[in-house]
């Protein structure tokens, strides 16, 4: 799909979302997410980890969101950070062991 992954899907994420109604809230987030996970793999850890969290809100957050922003901040070697991050994670998906894995 994309020919130079994960910059083409980085570029494709943004352009959706400069593009986008303000009104749809859920498609810009979930944008967001995906993107965070595209700058993780480019190891852009800061953007992923903005995007993740950009794709939280009180009302629609995701666990993986918050997964790929312990990952990205463990990355960025701020630790403590991090680890707030992955038991978000773990309250909302309590049976993922991905999440306990990371809190070891």
């Amino acid at each position: 799909m994309f020919k130079n992954w994960p910059s083409d899907a980085i570029l494709s994420y943004t352009q959706a979302i400069d593009n986008s109604p303000l009104e749809d809230r859920a498609f810009v987030q979930d944008v967001h997410r995906k993107r965070g996970f595209s700058n993780f793999t480019a190891k852009f850890f800061m953007a992923a980890k903005d995007d993740a969290l950009a794709s939280c809100s009180e009302d629609a957050v995701d666990e993986t969101a918050y997964y790929c922003a312990g990952r990205a901040a463990y990355k960025l070697i701020a630790y403590t950070e991090s680890q707030t991050y992955f038991q978000n994670a773990l309250k909302l998906n309590p049976s993922d062991l991905r999440y306990k894995k990371e809190l070891k």
